[in-house]
C-alpha cells in the first residue's frame, strides 16, 4: 500500500498566480511552502491511503424459481376464472359450485287466466 497526501484549503489562499477557495485541493507544493501554508493555518493536509483496488459489486442472484413453475402460464387476475384442469392455489378459499336449476317442466309456465 502506498499513501500520498491531499492538501485542502480552509481559507482563500493564492498560491503561484492562482486562487484557491475553502476545500479547493492545492496540488504541487514544495516542502517549505506546505509547511509555510500549515503554520499559517489556511490548508489542512490530509493522508490518502491507496491500497488494492476493490473488486466491482456482485450482482445479486436472480430469484428462485418455484418448483413446478417453469412453463406454467401465471396465475390470472382476480375475477377472471382458471383455465381449465389448472389446480386451486391453496391459500383461496374454498369455492362451492353453483347448484343446478331444477328441470323445468314447460307445462306450467305460460299465461295465466
Amino acid at each position: 500500500m502506498s499513501s500520498t497526501i491531499s492538501v485542502k484549503a480552509l481559507a482563500h489562499v493564492r498560491h503561484n498566480r492562482k486562487n484557491y477557495r475553502p476545500g479547493d485541493t492545492i496540488p504541487g507544493l514544495k516542502k517549505d511552502e506546505l509547511e509555510r501554508l500549515v503554520e499559517l493555518g489556511v490548508v489542512r493536509v490530509e493522508e490518502l491511503v491507496k491500497g488494492p483496488a476493490s473488486p466491482p459489486p456482485i450482482d445479486p442472484p436472480p430469484p428462485p424459481k418455484e418448483p413446478g413453475g417453469e412453463g406454467k402460464d401465471p396465475d390470472p387476475p382476480s375475477g377472471e376464472p382458471a383455465p381449465p384442469g389448472s389446480e386451486p392455489d391453496p391459500s383461496d378459499p374454498p369455492v362451492e359450485p353453483e347448484p343446478e336449476d331444477p328441470p323445468s317442466d314447460k307445462k306450467g309456465q305460460g299465461k295465466t287466466k
